[in-house]
C-alpha cells in the first residue's frame, strides 16, 4: 500500500485515508494493480470527501432551517399584511358609516331647518292675518261707532225739529 498522508492532511489523517483505501480496495474486484489506482493524493481526496460529508449534512440542515425560517417569516409578513388590509377595510367601513350618518344628520338638520322656516313663515302669515283682522274689526267698530253717532245725532236733530215745530 501507499505511504503516510498526502496533501495538507496530517499523520493520523493519512491512516484514515489508508483505512478508506483499504475498505474500497476490499470491495473492489481483486486486481493485482488495484493498489496502483489509489495513489496517496487520491486517497487524501477520498478522505477529504468523507470528512466534508458530515459538514455538508450540517450545511444542508442549516439551509433547511434557514428555508423554514424564511417561510415562517414570509407567512408572518403575509399574516401581518392581511391583518393590515383587514384593519384598513374596517377603518374604511367605519369612516363610510360615519360619512353616511353625517349625511343623514345633515339631511335631517336641513329638513328640520326647512320645517322651522315654514313654521316661522306660517306664524308670520298668521300674525299678519290676525293683525289685519284686528285692524278690520277696529275699522268696522269705528265705522259702527260713526254710524251710531250719526244715528244719535240724527235722532237728536229730529227731536229738536219736532220740538221746534211744537
Amino acid at each position: 500500500g501507499g505511504g503516510g498522508g498526502g496533501g495538507s492532511s496530517g499523520g493520523s489523517d493519512g491512516d484514515n485515508a489508508i483505512d478508506v483505501v483499504s475498505s474500497v480496495a476490499a470491495r473492489a474486484p481483486p486486481l493485482p494493480e488495484a493498489a496502483d489506482y489509489f495513489v496517496p493524493a487520491e486517497a487524501a481526496r477520498v478522505n477529504e470527501v468523507t470528512e466534508t460529508q458530515p459538514l455538508d449534512l450540517e450545511a444542508e440542515a442549516r439551509t433547511e432551517e434557514r428555508q423554514r425560517r424564511l417561510q415562517r417569516e414570509a407567512r408572518e409578513e403575509e399574516d401581518a399584511l392581511r391583518a393590515k388590509v383587514e384593519e384598513t377595510d374596517r377603518v374604511r367601513a367605519e369612516i363610510n358609516e360615519k360619512i353616511r350618518l353625517q349625511a343623514e344628520t345633515d339631511e335631517q338638520a336641513r329638513l328640520e331647518a326647512e320645517v322651522e322656516e315654514k313654521d316661522r313663515l306660517r306664524a308670520e302669515i298668521e300674525e299678519k292675518q290676525l293683525q289685519a283682522q284686528v285692524e278690520e274689526a277696529g275699522r268696522i267698530a269705528a265705522e259702527k261707532e260713526i254710524v251710531e253717532k250719526q244715528a244719535e245725532a240724527e235722532v237728536l236733530r229730529l227731536q229738536r225739529e219736532e220740538e221746534e215745530e211744537a
